[in-house]
């Protein structure tokens, strides 16, 4: 699927993502769903589900966010992962372990008891399992300078 979103930062500068998953395009590593919590991380828009970050850097740190706020904090890696992403969209068992086995704990381990490292581990499986490290996934950047009158 080919997709183009424009970005403008500093210098004036249009990144333009022309392919690949969603949390890619999106800058937001986690796949976050758009809405209140995005927005207050600095998130410029939707791409109709999930949240658009100017950078992928502001994506990972609203991931680090969430999952260090009292929504997840206190919940277990299985808790957390039914909470993130339920049954009803998600094989939310295979998600499970796909984090248990990248971090060597159990499922029941709460995420208030990783250490800094592991929840790093933790933040870069979910980036992983949810599509944002990919192959094929690529971006061309143009720079453009805008002349007023």
């Amino acid at each position: 699927m080919n997709t183009t979103i424009n970005l403008w930062g500093p210098n004036w500068q249009s990144t333009q993502v022309n392919h690949g998953t969603h949390p890619y395009r999106d800058n937001n590593p986690g796949d976050i769903v758009a809405g209140r919590f995005v927005n207050s991380q600095g998130a410029i828009g939707t791409d109709g589900r999930f949240g658009v970050f100017p950078t992928a850097g502001q994506g990972s740190q609203a991931l680090d966010t969430l999952l260090h706020g009292s929504s997840y904090n206190n919940l277990s890696i299985n808790d957390a992962v039914t909470r993130y992403a339920p049954g009803f969209e998600n094989n939310t068992a295979g998600y499970q372990q796909f984090l248990t086995n990248a971090l060597g704990v159990s499922g029941n381990t709460p995420l208030s008891s990783l250490s800094s490292s592991q929840m790093q581990t933790l933040e870069n499986a979910i980036s992983r399992y949810e599509g944002f490290n990919a192959a094929g996934n690529y971006s061309v950047t143009t720079t453009s300078v805008i002349t007023v009158p």
